[in-house]
């Protein structure tokens, strides 16, 4: 059986090692605090220039909202980039950034949106979010009616209709607020059809501030 004095000195050594053991991991949390701050601090969020690659969905822009709320604590009032290149989709998730954005402008941050290569459909939505927009010089804007799938009896496909009119009246507000064009005239264009605009297109129209030249 071992003596107290073995005893004692084995609890001393577990104590000895459990205590190396800690500062080791401190050390490492430290040095991965460290690579993890370095790698913020190079990526294009740091100058508050951030991106929106690919369709609008829950998943991205909750992710882009996420983002730009930490920035944005950390970074009171200063200025935001949002560079879009997006193909569209979710009506309501666009919304939900959309209108994001908004806050974020209410809070004293100025918001540049930047189409590249292709703003369509909830993308050219969301183009229209920022103080200023802008598109680069090879970029194309579409816009076309609220697509919807319409399913069901009779009268739950005519509420999902009435529904779907909602929607895309909003998007007509938006649309609308800034360009040049009437609600009348963006219906009669996008009117079973996509409407296709190039960078110089979208600026007469007036639903870009200007071009992005090379």
């Amino acid at each position: 059986m071992p003596t107290k004095d073995e005893l004692e000195l084995k609890v001393l050594e577990t104590e000895i090692a459990r205590n190396e053991a800690a500062a080791r991991a401190a050390t490492a949390d430290a040095e991965q605090a460290e690579l993890e701050l370095r790698y913020l601090k190079a990526r294009p969020e740091a100058g508050g220039v951030f991106t929106f690659v690919g369709p609008v969905t829950e998943t991205a822009v909750h992710r882009l909202m996420d983002k730009l709320e930490i920035w944005s604590n950390a970074h009171p009032g200063d200025a935001i980039t949002i560079a879009i290149n997006s193909q569209g989709g979710a009506v309501m998730d666009g919304f939900a950034l959309y209108d994001y954005i908004q806050t974020l402008k209410k809070r004293g941050h100025r918001v540049t949106t930047v189409g590249l290569g292709m703003v369509a459909s909830m993308g050219g939505i969301l183009l229209q979010a920022g103080d200023e927009r802008v598109m680069s010089s090879r970029c194309w804007l579409l816009i076309h009616e609220v697509q919807g799938i319409v399913a069901g009896s009779f009268a739950e496909m005519e509420d999902d209709m009435k529904f779907n009119e909602r929607l895309q009246n909003q998007s007509l507000d938006i649309l609308c607020r800034n360009s040049t064009f009437s609600r009348k005239q963006i219906i009669n264009r996008w009117k079973r059809k996509d409407w296709w605009l190039d960078a110089n297109e979208a600026l007469k129209g007036g639903f870009i501030d200007r071009i992005e030249e090379d």
